[in-house]
């Protein structure tokens, strides 16, 4: 069994996480992206597509990666919770 302060701390680090992701990814939305097209191809049998890398910016990445991490650390201590309550049946 874990102790109390240590389950706390826990906790306010996995709703650190998930709120960090969440101020991430709103900050990430205010950014304004620089998106230039040329409007003019010429004859060619292939067609253009857009590099893929360049679909998320780094603070997108970041604040998706703090977000999924804080989620998952709070389902982990949630369940941790549950069956710690719940006990050996049996």
């Amino acid at each position: 069994m874990e102790s109390p302060r240590r389950e706390l701390i826990s906790w306010v680090a996995a709703v650190a996480l998930t709120v960090g992701g969440i101020v991430t990814l709103l900050a990430a939305m205010k950014q304004q992206t620089r998106f230039g097209w040329f409007a003019y191809a010429p004859l060619s049998d292939s067609t253009y597509a857009p590099d893929p890398s360049t679909a998320f910016a780094t603070l997108d990445v970041l604040g998706i990666v703090l977000l999924g991490l804080g989620l998952l650390t709070v389902g982990f201590l949630s369940g941790m919770r549950f069956a710690e309550r719940r006990g050996a049946t049996g």
